[in-house]
């Protein structure tokens, strides 16, 4: 049988996990194993840097393992003194990817040796992850239609934001309702990796001859600290992003699925009446 060996820098010592022939170590069989661990990461010599595993669509992790790698264990603490605690809530929040929000100053961390150039992500593009995303830095306008979804206890949710980034406005509608709330953009929405943003690693997604490149930032601004993935392909495509929030504590998740270079459902910038009012 084949198995994977992972170091453990909490408990000082290798664990060895079984794999199944699809090459895939399964969410609950990583999280029993490794309670608050986040993910897993090795030394590529190549690159000379630290590649981080990726996840699939599940929270599963796929890859070519190498039974001659040790590899080793992501803790949100080991790069940031955070608790990974177990009992940190995932937050169910209605504003847009957080990954496109910097707050602070601008300092610049400089280009450091084998840091890859910072991108700028797509002017138009519209994706998915538990939401249809459409995002136009043309209009200045991000929307999001959340899946509909039932919650404990019945509750119903079928939420829809609009956000201006011009005006620095955005509307969070529930459909059902027909009801509308408007607020302030209180973080600017960054359109390239900014220069607070700090080189964390790189990895390859994909499998066998189709991979790419993804690079991944780290970005503080003092409320969250967001890992933000990017790919390297000329399209800087935001991959996937991994929010941290400081009060009250909590961790976010977002992955981009079915990604295309352009707006799908211009129909999701549309303001309805209920926020016509508001106007």
């Amino acid at each position: 049988m084949t198995y994977v060996r992972i170091y453990d820098s909490k408990k000082k010592h290798d664990t060895c996990l079984f794999l199944k022939q699809d090459n895939i170590i399964r969410k609950d069989y990583f999280i029993g194993t490794f309670p608050g661990a986040t993910g897993i990461l090795y030394k590529d010599e190549q690159l000379n840097a630290y590649v981080s595993i990726p996840r699939d669509s599940d929270g599963n992790f796929q890859f070519e393992w190498d039974q001659n790698v040790v590899y080793q264990l992501i803790y949100v603490d080991d790069y940031r003194n955070r608790s990974s605690s177990s009992s940190s809530s995932s937050l169910n929040r209605w504003e847009l990817p957080y990954w496109l929000r910097v707050v602070g100053d601008d300092k610049s961390t400089g280009l450091l040796k084998n840091e890859p150039e910072r991108c700028c992500f797509p002017k138009q593009y519209s994706s998915k992850s538990s939401n249809n995303l459409p995002y136009d830095s043309n209009r200045g306008m991000i929307g999001m239609k959340r899946v509909p979804i039932t919650l404990p206890g019945q509750q119903k949710l079928n939420m829809w934001t609009i956000e201006n980034i011009n005006d620095e406005i955005m509307y969070t509608i529930d459909q059902d309702l027909k009801t509308c709330l408007k607020s302030k953009i209180i973080s600017k929405t960054a359109v390239c990796i900014p220069d607070i943003a700090e080189y964390f690693s790189s990895s390859r997604y994909g499998y066998g001859d189709k991979k790419i490149v993804a690079d991944t930032w780290i970005i503080n601004n003092n409320r969250n600290l967001n890992y933000v993935t990017v790919s390297r392909d000329g399209l800087c495509v935001p991959l996937t992003g991994h929010i941290f929030v400081h009060t009250p504590g909590g961790v976010t998740t977002m992955i981009t699925t079915d990604f295309v270079p352009e707006i799908n459902d211009s129909s999701v910038f549309d303001i309805p009446e209920e926020c016509k009012k508001l106007n």
